[in-house]
């Protein structure tokens, strides 16, 4: 009999296979905030976890084993803080120990690495071979922030103010808390989602407990600038809620602020949006022309990071813009 027919396929609200007498659940990290009990607990693509406290949830209740994978397509992450642990073991393999793997994606693989044919044919891409052939951490080539650190909690001694980037209908609208010492810089993500209008960004920060009080710099740029000879616009809507809220002052190249901000030591607080920040850090790049990456950045997956830098500015001289009702 296939132990995987439909007979052994129980598909209520949450599935699971009753295989040899044993019970497989296949359960999300959003379905329960404090966990559940298990004897063998098996996390897929681990990496794509940024709660870790969902996970600890999960472990303090598993009775024997828990095993994680994933593809190393990221430098930096909680589950490699796990290596040297008491009972922890650690494993490399690659797509040669899969034997299950289809020939197809086999080739695809293997048409990652950079030999003379691939380069040939277009197809060699370094990053994906060390990921995806090797089975090694690496970082996307040309990425702005190579080197992002991770933590749980807002250090206490680290005051805030906070950046804001519009979206308007398509893009989201990024709101961050942003503090900086003299080592490293701090961000945490409060607003990822798209805002038509600045009622939309007020009613969010009323829903979420926000501060609207604290010092916020915001993108220059406007939806609505030049309409009703300028005076219909985001900032000035906001401040009319009552927020302390700026348009960003830009003195200087974007370049110049993020090698600015690459001097520090950068640091995002994990929180339920923190993927979003994750994933702009990692796909954030320079521009190539002709094979050489210039010094411009990429006006993609910076919503976030853009931000961050609004707020970073206004904590240096000549970041903000004064503007009144």
């Amino acid at each position: 009999m296939d132990i995987w027919d439909e007979e052994n396929y129980k598909s209520p609200q949450k599935p699971y296979y009753n295989l040899f007498g044993n019970h497989v659940y296949f359960r999300g990290l959003d379905d329960s905030s404090e966990g559940y009990p298990s004897d063998i607990l098996f996390i897929n693509e681990a990496l794509e976890n940024n709660n870790k406290d969902k996970v600890e949830g999960l472990a303090m209740r598993c009775r024997k084993l828990i095993v994680k994978d994933w593809n190393p397509k990221y430098t930096q992450h909680w589950c490699f803080n796990l290596e040297g642990q008491p009972n922890t073991f650690f494993t490399h393999s690659t797509y040669k120990n899969n034997k299950h793997l289809l020939p197809a994606i086999i080739k695809k693989i293997e048409s990652y690495e950079p030999t003379p044919e691939n380069i040939k044919n277009q197809t060699a891409d370094e990053y994906r071979w060390k990921v995806y052939g090797l089975g090694i951490r690496a970082a996307p080539e040309g990425v702005i922030f190579p080197y992002v650190n991770y933590i749980d909690t807002w250090p206490v001694d680290v005051a805030k103010v906070m950046g804001l980037d519009f979206g308007f209908t398509v893009d989201p609208s990024a709101l961050l808390n942003v503090g900086e010492n003299e080592t490293d810089i701090y961000l945490e993500l409060l607003m990822y989602e798209p805002t038509e209008n600045p009622e939309m960004i007020h009613q969010y920060a009323i829903a979420n407990s926000i501060d609207i009080t604290m010092p916020c710099t915001a993108d220059s740029s406007d939806k609505y600038t030049g309409e009703n000879k300028g005076t219909v616009e985001m900032v000035r809507a906001l401040q009319s809620f009552g927020w302390s809220i700026h348009k960003v002052k830009k003195t200087q190249s974007i370049m110049f602020w993020l090698n600015e901000m690459k001097k520090k030591r950068i640091n995002v607080i994990n929180n339920r949006l923190t993927y979003h920040l994750r994933k702009e850090f990692e796909n954030y790049k320079l521009k190539v022309v002709n094979g050489i990456a210039i010094n411009q950045p990429i006006d993609k997956f910076n919503h976030g990071i853009d931000g961050g830098r609004y707020g970073f500015m206004s904590l240096h001289s000549g970041g903000v813009r004064s503007m009144t009702i």
